[in-house]
This record gives structure tokens, sequence and C-alpha cells, in this order.
């Protein structure tokens, strides 16, 4: 995989939809997304827009490309996707940081983390 943002809005036939980067970090604060050259932020709407029709995993790559990332996630605003007919993946080569609530009601959450997984 590549450090450089892998965006698949799933093509017909799919039902997935993928963020990659070095560091995600989910927040309120951009959208739609934004790769920096520290890592990538994702607007919590855009997540929850896309579950909406697909299931959604944000994912970390351990790369030597342009962003200097530990293959973090970090969730800074609550995700809420109660009523959404899709699952929610992160996927983490390092740790995930659970900073804020995440709600899925019926549907699945899987948390990967090579490391950690910490509430913070």
């Amino acid at each position: 995989m590549s450090s450089i943002a892998d965006i698949n809005l799933a093509p017909s036939g799919e039902d997935k939809i993928r963020y990659t980067y070095n560091d995600i970090s989910i927040d309120t604060e951009y959208n739609p997304y934004k790769p920096t050259a520290s890592g990538a932020k994702i607007g919590v709407d855009v997540i929850l827009n896309n579950l909406e029709t697909a299931d959604v995993t944000v994912q970390t790559v351990d790369d030597s490309g342009p962003s200097t990332g530990n293959g973090d996630i970090t969730v800074s605003t609550a995700i809420d996707y109660s009523g959404k007919n899709n699952n929610l993946t992160l996927d983490a080569v390092n740790d995930i940081h659970v900073g804020a609530d995440i709600t899925g009601g019926e549907n699945d959450l899987t948390l990967i983390a090579g490391n950690d997984i910490n509430q913070t």
C-alpha cells in the first residue's frame, strides 16, 4: 500500500469504503479528507455519510512514503452511527487512541491495533 491517500468510494459491485494513510485523525474540523505530511484528517461527517451506503474501513499503513506517521488512528470526536445499516472498522498498524464515544447500535464496530487500544 501507499502512504498516498487511498479512497475507494465503493465502485460498482463493492460495498466497502476504505481510507488509508500512515496516521489518521477523525474529528469535526476536516471535511471531507485532508492528507498532510504528518498524516491525514477525516471529518466524522464523511464517515457517517459513507456508512449510509457501505461498510467503512479507516486503516493506517506502515510505509516509508511522504508522511511521517506511526500508523496510529486517533478518534477525537464522537462517532454515532446508530441507525446506519453498515459496519465500521478501525484498523491501525500501531495504536488506536479513542478520545470520544463510538456508538453503533446494532452494527458491528471492529477495532484492530498492532499494539494498543487506548481510551484517552
